[in-house]
């Protein structure tokens, strides 16, 4: 194998004056070779933070399975404190109010994207005129539509708060109605 490393006609260049099969490179390679984990600390400690062990890159299981989340950033630790972050903030921030007020306001979509000019570049007069070109709901219809609808759903959610969230109530459910 040493004698693959020179190319027939050429020279050596690495250790070059010293011969390679000689008792003094196998005892440099030997150390090299005992001050690899060393080696190895350093360069993990260094070049690749977030690293616990060389096995876990190179054992065989991990192949198939990775010892990694979903999104395989877990082990990152701006990932770390970013999934921190944002769980403080769904349940700070945005969940206790709800909780605490037992409702949560419910994404239907925005009426105002049913209409075709925007209210703060083009007059009320000429928004009308559009919607009603083209056959579409009036600023008006849209507005109120919006005062109907956006309720916020009662907690906990369950079948019969969804119900009351969702369908219009039937006639017979008023306490205003006579058969």
């Amino acid at each position: 194998m040493l004698d693959e490393a020179i190319p027939e006609g050429g020279q050596q260049v690495l250790y070059e004056g010293k011969e390679l099969d000689s008792e003094e490179m196998r005892a440099l390679i030997r150390k090299d070779m005992e001050d690899r984990p060393e080696q190895m600390k350093i360069l993990r400690r260094d070049f690749a933070p977030g690293q616990h062990d060389y096995n876990d890159d190179y054992n065989t299981i991990n192949l198939v399975w990775n010892n990694r989340g979903a999104t395989g950033m877990e082990n990152s630790p701006r990932m770390k404190e970013m999934f921190v972050e944002l769980e403080s903030w769904i349940e700070d921030v945005i969940g206790l109010p709800q909780i605490q007020a037992k409702q949560m306001k419910m994404y239907k979509g925005n009426t105002k994207k049913w209409q075709i000019l925007d209210d703060s570049t083009f007059s009320r007069d000429q928004v009308e005129k559009l919607q009603a070109a083209a056959n579409a709901p009036s600023a008006q219809q849209l507005e109120a539509w919006v005062e109907k609808h956006d309720v916020p759903m009662q907690l906990p959610v369950n079948n019969e708060t969804a119900k009351k969230w969702r369908d219009e109530p039937l006639a017979i459910e008023s306490a205003d109605f006579d058969p």
